[in-house]
């Protein structure tokens, strides 16, 4: 394992008030006065929310990037805010308290892929919009960010490359012209999981209707309780309620049946050009039938008819484990670099706060709960 302590990006601020705020009365929606006009959304404020939303559209609809994704992950005393720009640049936070720290603050993106997301067919690196980030961190003592890097980069901001840490892979599915196309450049045991699964009389459907959804949600549940998964991976109903409704429009379920039962499920999420595999599950007296490989070129089916560029199959649990084997299986070229964005923003309290911690976390004092758990990395 790299030790990556050292080699943290480190933003330096100017020293901070002596006397600090307490972070519930801290002005979440105040401009900074910078060259981009960075300025931060607060999601429970109307008026921010609604420029929130203009900006989300005008950034493609990224699922992530929407308020109410955020707000489905947070925790209670967590503000869910984003930072905008003048240009349009939208970067989604869920601020957090820092336990035993007055005042200060972490930052984390959102579950799944998160970045400073730029408008559609904006270009350009925008260096200092990472100057403003860190104006706007010393205004609301925000000791340290961290995100899961969107996999296009061309789709984001970039930031300094001192400030990314390679972890691992993500795998994407690039749509092909047909399914014929797809399947020739997959994987041999891909095509051959396909031809089982019809012979077995595996059929699936893709719907942006809730007609599925309960069955999903009863293969996702028996999934979970099958694989011993931890409470993060568990979703109440009203978890789904909300996202249904309030990103209508950006999620599809992928259902495969056999014999007119439900035998596995896929919720899908997506933008106006890339889909995702969100949450899915199998019922396990189906494996034999390999119903997965059918179902997931169902979807990029699906994603043609649409108009989608790329489905985002995800990566594994640790790199090289089964899960990203059987994902790289499926776009065998498909591998994008998995990377993190680990900012230290104000360098003598984060230093003060991970003394006697373990380093195998961003940030340190979170220890495995924080908003990352780093085993491997390197700097991009």
């Amino acid at each position: 394992m790299q030790d990556v302590t050292d080699a943290r990006a480190r933003v330096r601020l100017e020293p901070g008030a002596e006397v600090r705020i307490a972070s519930d009365r801290l002005p979440w929606r105040s401009p900074i006065a910078t060259t981009t006009g960075l300025r931060s959304l607060d999601a429970a404020h109307a008026s921010d929310r609604a420029v929130w939303l203009r900006r989300w559209r005008a950034a493609g609809r990224e699922p992530f990037a929407h308020p109410a994704f955020g707000e489905l992950f947070a925790e209670p005393g967590d503000h869910v805010v984003a930072l905008t720009t003048d240009a349009g640049v939208l970067m989604p936070l869920r601020l957090r308290a820092i336990p035993g720290a007055m005042g200060m603050l972490d930052a984390t993106g959102p579950y799944g892929y998160g970045g400073a997301y730029r408008p559609a067919h904006a270009a350009g690196r925008q260096p200092e919009l990472w100057s403003a980030v860190a104006s706007w961190a010393r205004r609301h003592q925000v000791v340290t960010a961290f995100s899961r890097m969107h996999p296009f980069d061309d789709e984001v901001v970039q930031p300094p490359s001192s400030c990314l840490v390679d972890r691992s892979v993500t795998v994407v599915r690039t749509v092909l012209a047909d399914d014929e196309a797809v399947l020739a450049d997959a994987d041999r045991k891909v095509r051959k999981n396909v031809r089982r699964a019809i012979d077995d009389g595996i059929e699936v459907r893709v719907t942006s209707s809730l007609d599925d959804a309960d069955a999903f949600a009863r293969i996702y549940a028996a999934t979970m309780e099958r694989r011993g998964a931890d409470a993060r991976y568990r979703f109440e109903s009203a978890f789904f309620d909300r996202l249904h409704r309030e990103l209508a429009g950006s999620f599809v379920y992928a259902t495969a049946t056999q014999g007119g039962r439900v035998v596995s499920s896929e919720l899908v999420l997506h933008s106006e050009r890339h889909a995702y595999s969100f949450l899915g599950g199998t019922d396990e007296r189906a494996f034999a039938s390999r119903p997965n490989e059918l179902l997931k070129l169902a979807v990029v089916r699906w994603c043609r008819e649409q108009g989608i560029a790329d489905y985002v199959l995800g990566g594994g649990a640790t790199p090289g484990d089964g899960i990203e084997r059987y994902k790289r299986a499926f776009a065998p070229t498909g591998a994008r670099p998995f990377r993190t964005l680990e900012l230290v923003l104000d360098p003598e309290e984060e230093s003060r706060l991970s003394q006697g911690c373990a380093t195998a976390s961003f940030p340190a004092y979170r220890g495995e709960t924080g908003a990352g758990v780093v085993t491997t990395g390197r700097r991009a």
